[in-house]
């Protein structure tokens, strides 16, 4: 996977947590199950491009994950 590929798979996952989060906005009792998925395709994908991904792509997909984590604690 180039690294054009990867910075757009990160771009979706990012548009995904946006729209993630204004769901869980609109409705607070709904349950984390889509941010649950989203860390696990998260994890996988950084475990998947770990040696291809530059120092700065890995610190963007770790941040990603903990806002994630982040949301999911508040929940």
């Amino acid at each position: 996977m180039d690294t054009q590929m990867r910075g757009a798979a990160l771009s979706r996952f990012r548009d995904e947590f946006r729209r993630v989060r204004a769901g869980l906005a609109a409705r607070p009792t709904a349950p984390p199950n889509q941010l649950r998925g989203l860390r696990i395709r998260l994890r996988i994908f950084l475990d998947e491009h770990r040696r291809a991904l530059a120092r700065d792509e890995a610190a963007a997909v770790r941040a990603l994950m903990e806002e994630v984590d982040h949301t999911i604690a508040k929940l």
